[in-house]
């Protein structure tokens, strides 16, 4: 009998695993991938919002604030990029003007610090953003904004929960649950992790989340999953912007931003509008196009000669219009955390406090574990200093071997990252742990190395590696043996 098994290992379920894994718990986390990080936690913005834009009053605004002031502390122990560059929401008519202020006066209602926020004149504006169009008139800006890596973040919180003791089942697909006079049975469709018992039963499944619920509960929501398109240019455009330039909010969310991202490139992006399928994240040429047009609004000299790839991301909004965080009254001891659209990346360590207090007001004991260790010690060259570089080299050679040469990456760091708990085991296993492929050649040199690699670490042939998703292979199973460098 678990004590709590959480269903997803998105950036919620993941935070909530890493707090849990601070008691003496035994806890379970089950992913339908075969990694962390595959539905909105790997594609989106990568900000860590300030807190000036949900409603006041709501969950969003609530969790948005308090997550907001934790992330820094807790992306330096998870040795998580982090690059706080504040925000602008920019006005091109007096119309939207009066936006600004509405944006201001939000800010304060949900507890941004006064001395954190400020109305940018057309000159001030102009000075902090010189690229800035000129057609723009003033900004509203805050300063707790900053930019972070949400893979990496969701990497780092569940291989900090296995490290403290966590569980994690991959490849595990939920397929019934049913109550029971102890808790919960649950069944998968992974022989080698089914029939498992619970006392407590987190609901963390994204834009699966209402189907989850449905298993065990009278439905009471719909989750409706809205896809973002964006550009990733090189690393040569991420200066045309200081900060996180977004234009004023509209029905369908925060709107097309312009910002360098934690890694140095600079991220264009999203649209947004509703699609069937949470797993569907394709690209379309007519929802690029207009990313595109829209950007240069706010950025006129914004270039597309240097994209490096295009993507789509989705996101999870609960018909009920806010986040869903708790109990459900008619299931003792099945809790959700559903409906978690944008903010939901800054806001998962917030929630995940507030839930694992949740959990032992309903009867839950938690017992602290002395032997918990925040800490992620990861090595990467790119963020290195020299005498730093020099001492990882001393002490492993492999560490001075370098394979992805766009992002400056070794061997010794691509076996760290198969080798950690709950490591890579695909080519975007890997890239999120490391950005391997992330550069300008998007692994036209690097891969056949990278390949190699893994397979001599994971002892398997090369045609049994994924590029990403199950099935998704990248060498044809009739030419077995080492792939050719």
């Amino acid at each position: 009998m678990r004590d709590v098994v959480i269903i997803g290992a998105g950036i919620c379920g993941s935070a909530l695993a890493r707090e849990l894994s601070k008691f003496q718990l035994d806890v379970l986390v089950l992913e339908k991938e075969n990694d962390v990080s595959f539905g909105s936690t790997k594609a989106n913005s990568g900000i860590a919002h300030g807190g000036y834009d949900p409603e006041p009053g709501t969950l969003t605004a609530k969790y948005n604030v308090l997550g907001n002031r934790m992330m820094e502390q807790l992306c330096k122990d998870l040795s998580v990029p982090y690059k706080k560059i504040g925000a602008l929401v920019v006005a091109f008519t007096e119309e939207e003007k009066k936006t600004v202020q509405e944006i201001y006066d939000r800010g304060i209602a949900n507890g941004i610090p006064k001395e954190s926020q400020a109305i940018f004149s057309q000159k001030e504006l102009r000075d902090k953003e010189p690229n800035i169009a000129s057609e723009a008139l003033e900004a509203y800006w805050c300063s707790e904004t900053a930019v972070i890596s949400s893979f990496e973040l969701c990497v780092g919180l569940m291989e900090s929960a296995v490290i403290n003791g966590v569980n994690i089942s991959l490849n595990t697909k939920v397929e019934s649950i049913t109550k029971t006079e102890k808790g919960f049975l649950i069944k998968t469709n992974n022989p080698k992790c089914t029939d498992i018992e619970t006392r407590y039963l987190i609901n963390a499944a994204g834009g699966f989340a209402d189907k989850i619920h449905n298993m065990i509960a009278k439905p009471s929501y719909k989750i409706k999953v809205r896809r973002g398109e964006y550009y990733l240019l090189d690393k040569k455009y991420g200066s045309l912007t200081n900060t996180v330039v977004f234009q004023c909010p509209s029905d369908k969310g925060k709107g097309v931003l312009v910002s360098p991202t934690a890694h140095g490139n600079l991220i264009v992006g999203p649209n947004a509008y509703f699609i069937d399928n949470p797993d569907n994240v394709d690209t379309t040429p007519e929802g690029l196009e207009e990313v595109r047009i829209l950007a240069k609004k706010s950025i006129p000299t914004l270039s597309y000669g240097s994209n490096l790839r295009n993507f789509s991301g989705n996101r999870a909004e609960a018909s009920t219009g806010d986040f869903i965080i708790g109990p459900v009254k008619e299931v003792p001891g099945f809790f959700e955390i559903a409906g978690i659209k944008s903010p939901g990346l800054t806001s998962a360590p917030a929630i995940a406090v507030d839930v694992v207090n949740m959990l032992e007001k309903s009867g839950l004991a938690l017992k602290q574990k002395l032997s918990f260790n925040p800490h992620r010690i990861v090595v990467h060259l790119d963020y290195s200093s020299y005498e730093e570089r020099s001492r990882y080299i001393q002490a492993n050679p492999l560490y001075g071997r370098i394979v992805c040469r766009c992002e400056n990456v070794s061997e010794g760091e691509i076996i760290d990252a198969i080798q950690r708990p709950n490591g890579g085991r695909s080519i975007e296993g890997i890239k999120k742990r490391t950005r391997i492929c992330a550069g300008t050649c998007q692994g036209g040199f690097c891969m056949p190395r990278i390949v190699n690699i893994i397979a001599r670490e994971l002892n398997i042939d090369p045609s049994e590696i994924f590029q990403d998703k199950n099935g998704s292979y990248l060498v044809e199973k009739s030419h077995k043996g080492k792939v050719n460098d």
